[in-house]
């Protein structure tokens, strides 16, 4: 029988790495889902601000996802339909985000 024991680590420290993406990935889908969630707040209810620790909460969000979502901002023009304006980056952004997760989560199977 040939001697799997060196191999058998090996693929144990890549899965958890790959499990490792995976996690950082959903944890940032579901800051997306947030961002996007909170987005829609402020378009249909002009008037809320948020105060206390959903303020500290909406900055943490923010903060989070800022970065990402400000690249595809770049890249993706806003639709324009008459007077108003769709902003796509975020849904983009997700559904590359889930891509990404189907994507590694296969690779962590595969490296099992």
């Amino acid at each position: 029988m040939p001697n799997t024991a060196g191999s058998s680590g090996r693929s144990g420290v890549v899965n958890i790495v790959w499990q490792l993406v995976f996690l950082l990935l959903w944890i940032v889908r579901w800051l997306l889902l947030g961002r996007l969630v909170i987005e829609m707040v402020r378009v249909f209810a002009r008037t809320w601000r948020p105060v206390g620790a959903s303020a500290v909460a909406m900055e943490l969000l923010y903060t989070a996802t800022d970065p990402p979502v400000r690249l595809f901002r770049r890249l993706i023009p806003t639709v324009r339909l008459g007077g108003v304006g769709f902003d796509l980056s975020i849904m983009v952004l997700l559904i590359v985000v889930q891509i990404l997760l189907s994507v590694v989560s296969r690779l962590a199977l595969a490296s099992l």
